[in-house]
């Protein structure tokens, strides 16, 4: 995905669900093309991104109250098995986890091109409204 290069950096192939994470967690670069998959949502890439979204973003938010290795080991079931609800934005989803008590924002777009990625993720105790 060229258009991406600019903003997610390097692509690693090959790591699916909470490998992916590790690798980018590892790596503080790049993005992983299709690294999650749901039957309602379709493919899901994971970025590194910046301040403003991807993981990135949650370890600079997550890191200050949380161990971000602890807060992230698992992302990827909430991604995969939370309930997916409207944002207030149209270009989001919302990915509710009532078990684990956390909640993921995906984007569905990055610049006009259809992709989707999360952008935060963050505890909910409750279901949003």
């Amino acid at each position: 995905m060229q258009f991406l290069y600019e903003f997610a950096g390097k692509e690693f192939t090959g790591y699916k669900g909470q490998k992916a994470v590790k690798k980018l967690l590892k790596e503080e670069e790049g993005y992983i093309q299709n690294a999650f998959y749901r039957k309602d949502i379709g493919q899901i890439s994971l970025m590194w991104g910046n301040k403003e979204g991807g993981l990135k973003h949650i370890v600079a938010r997550r890191s200050k109250k949380y161990n971000i290795n602890e807060f992230l080991k698992d992302f990827s079931a909430v991604l995969l098995s939370g309930k997916k609800l409207p944002n207030k934005k149209t270009s989001r989803l919302n990915i509710w986890d009532k078990k684990r008590k956390k909640m993921i924002v995906l984007e569905t777009t990055y610049g006009n091109k259809k992709i989707n990625w999360p952008i935060t993720e963050f505890e909910q105790k409750k279901r949003p409204k």
